[in-house]
Parts: C-alpha cells; sequence; structure tokens
C-alpha cells in the first residue's frame, strides 16, 4: 500500500487530509510537527510527504530539505493558507512537487497530486535502485574484465616463454623470427641470428645432476639477456640450446654480440660441494646483411646449426660465422636440407673460424 506522511501543527488540517486520502486507499501517517516527521520518515518507507509550510520549530521548507537529504526520491507536495507567489516560487525551486492552497475544498486535486506523487517517488526510486545496480555491475564487470585481462596476460606468458629459464620458447622465437625474415625479404634489413649450446652439457648433468643443470640454464638465459638489446629476442631453443634473433644487426656485430656473451659464459663460476666448475658455449651465426636475396625461417636456423656445428667440431667455447660456400654435401643432409636449399656450393670459401676474446684454455679444461 502507499504510504503518505500528513505534517501540520493543527490536528483538524491532519485529520482531514488522512480522512480524504484514506477514501483512496492510502496508508497515512500523521505528524504535528516537522521533528515527529522526521522521526517517522527515519523509521518507515514514506512514499509522499505532505507538510504545511508554517509550522512552528521545523518549517515545511527546512522539512522538505532533510527529507530530501534522507531520500531525495521522496516527493513533497505543500500546503499553506498563505497564497503568495513567492511562497509558491520557493516551494517549487526547493524541490517541492506539488503547492496547495488551505483550505483544501478540492479533494480530487490533492487525490490526483498525491497519486502523481507516489508514481513519480516509485519511478525515481526504481531508477535510482537500477543505477546503483548498474554502478555494481559495471563495478563486477570491471572486476571481471580486469581479471580477464591478467589471465589472458598470464596464458600468454605461459604460451610464450619457457617455464625453467623465462626466455621465450621456441614456438614464440619462430614466430618473431618469421616476421624479420619477411621484414628483411621485403626491405634488406640486415638480420643476424645466433645460435648458442652449452658445451659438454649431458656430462655435466650426468656428473652433478639436474638441479645444478638447470641453475646453469638459467644463468646461461641471464647472460643472454644482459648481453641482448630490447630489440632482440632470446630464446631457449632446445634442451641446452638459445637462439637470439638480432633485427637491424650486421653479422659482425652479432659476432661481436656472441663473443662478449660466450666470455660471460666462460667466466661463470658454479660451487659444488665447494669446488669451483667452469662451464663454456659454442656459438654459430647467420647473417643476411643487406643483399637482396629472400631467406626462410627455416634456412636461417639450420645455417646458425650448422655454424654451431662446425664450433663443436673445432674445439667448442668459439662462435662461428655460417658461409654457404663451405658446407658439404654431408653437412646439408646433417641438417635436414638440400644443397639448394641452403646455397649452391663452389670450390672455394670456408666457415670464419674466431675465438672467443680471452683465451679459455683453463676454462675448457674444467668444463664438465
Amino acid at each position: 500500500m502507499n504510504s503518505v506522511l500528513v505534517v501540520d501543527d493543527e490536528p483538524t488540517t491532519t485529520d482531514l487530509v488522512a480522512h480524504i486520502l484514506e477514501e483512496k486507499q492510502f496508508s497515512v501517517v500523521k505528524a504535528h510537527s516537522g521533528q515527529e516527521a522526521l522521526e517517522h520518515f527515519s523509521t518507515q518507507v514514506i512514499d509522499v510527504v505532505v507538510t504545511d509550510i508554517r509550522m512552528d520549530g521545523i518549517s515545511g521548507f527546512e522539512l522538505m530539505r532533510r527529507i530530501h537529504v534522507m531520500d531525495s526520491a521522496t516527493k513533497v507536495i505543500m500546503m499553506t493558507a498563505h497564497d503568495s507567489y513567492d511562497m509558491l516560487l520557493r516551494a517549487l525551486q526547493g524541490g517541492a512537487y506539488d503547492y496547495l492552497k488551505k483550505p483544501l475544498d478540492d479533494h480530487s486535486r490533492l487525490q490526483q497530486s498525491v497519486q502523481r506523487a507516489v508514481q513519480f517517488t516509485k519511478l525515481l526510486r526504481e531508477n535510482h535502485e537500477l543505477v546503483a545496480s548498474l554502478k555494481h555491475s559495471h563495478s563486477k564487470l570491471a572486476a571481471a574484465n580486469h581479471r580477464l585481462v591478467e589471465m589472458n596476460q598470464t596464458l600468454k606468458i605461459l604460451a610464450n616463454t619457457d617455464s625453467l629459464t623465462k626466455l621465450y620458447n621456441r614456438r614464440y622465437c619462430d614466430d618473431i623470427l618469421d616476421k624479420e625474415t619477411l621484414r628483411h625479404n621485403r626491405y634488406q634489413t640486415p638480420l643476424s641470428v645466433v645460435m648458442f649450446d652449452v658445451d659438454h652439457f649431458k656430462s655435466f648433468n650426468d656428473s652433478h645432476g639436474h638441479d645444478t643443470g638447470d641453475e646453469v640454464l638459467k644463468h646461461v638465459a641471464n647472460i643472454l639477456l644482459d648481453s641482448a638489446r630490447t630489440t632482440d629476442t632470446v630464446a631457449r631453443y632446445g634442451g641446452e640450446e638459445f637462439l637470439v634473433v638480432l633485427p637491424e644487426t650486421s653479422v659482425d656485430n652479432a659476432k661481436a654480440f656472441a663473443d662478449r656473451a660466450l666470455k660471460s659464459i666462460a667466466d661463470f663460476q658454479i660451487k659444488i660441494n665447494g669446488n669451483s666448475h667452469y662451464i663454456s658455449a659454442s656459438a654459430g651465426l647467420v647473417g643476411t646483411g643487406d643483399a637482396p636475396v629472400e631467406i626462410t625461417t627455416r634456412e636461417l636456423v639450420n645455417c646458425a646449426d650448422s655454424a654451431l656445428y662446425e664450433a663443436k667440431k673445432s674445439g667448442r667455447n668459439i662462435s662461428m660465422i655460417y658461409s654457404d660456400s663451405a658446407q658439404t654435401k654431408e653437412e646439408s643432409e646433417r641438417i635436414g636440407l638440400s644443397n639448394q636449399s641452403i646455397g649452391a656450393e663452389s670450390d672455394s670459401g670456408d666457415v670464419a673460424v674466431e675465438s672467443n676474446l680471452k683465451d679459455q684454455g683453463s676454462a675448457g679444461s674444467n668444463a664438465a
């Protein structure tokens, strides 16, 4: 049932208004002062307030102001025996829904005004509830979206990175290399690829355990990350193999990068049971230069792998630059390519061999 609070310091007026409204099945609460009205309003659900303007203590204007502070949706109808335009204007500007003149001879006018005010109040309250619900839903949706973004980022990291070293994995590295080879093929931008492999890693694992071997791989990964630029891609490409993609990099600069990284790896001391052990790595690299020759990701990786193989054969702990004229048919078959896929052979040329920046003879002898 719709509830109406009737406020007037004259009991005859409150009784009359209550009687008129009860004829239309309104539930009426009577108050004879502004203070009493506020007490009723704070403890009951009131849809509309019908109040006199001039009352002792809290006036109708002040009562309306306080009610709107408590519930802005509740409509207030003002009554007064004073026919003053200024008072009418003040009432409407203050937020009154309607303004009725006493004596209330037109009962239907009061009933209709209260009925419309009740409808207005209920619609406003429903609107406020909907807005609040939408805000809550928006907040929940925003939180859910934030969580979804975090989950997608986590899934992306899991999909693209190696769990041990936290480097990019082979699949992601191949995707990057595909993009870089396409860029090279279109714009002839220089591109270099370096493949690293930890020397004698299987023997090291067998001798010192996989946990220690994992620590070695993580340390090598950190060295490569520290040595690379932010524009480079460093990936764990296999068990103890790492691949670094160097965009906009000549083969000479790639060689300098590889040698710096190899020196840092060889300088690394591993403490096992109080004894110092050293490791080393080998590197094979290939560069496209600025020659307008189309290449594929597979060709680049296979050429780097072939150069790495030569570095291993030549004593390890060194880097080698790939030269297609030096590859024999046997080497081509080892990396799974025909001679045509890696370049035509010729009777001259060789793989360029350069030692690391520091003589690591003693380090190599200590490597597992």
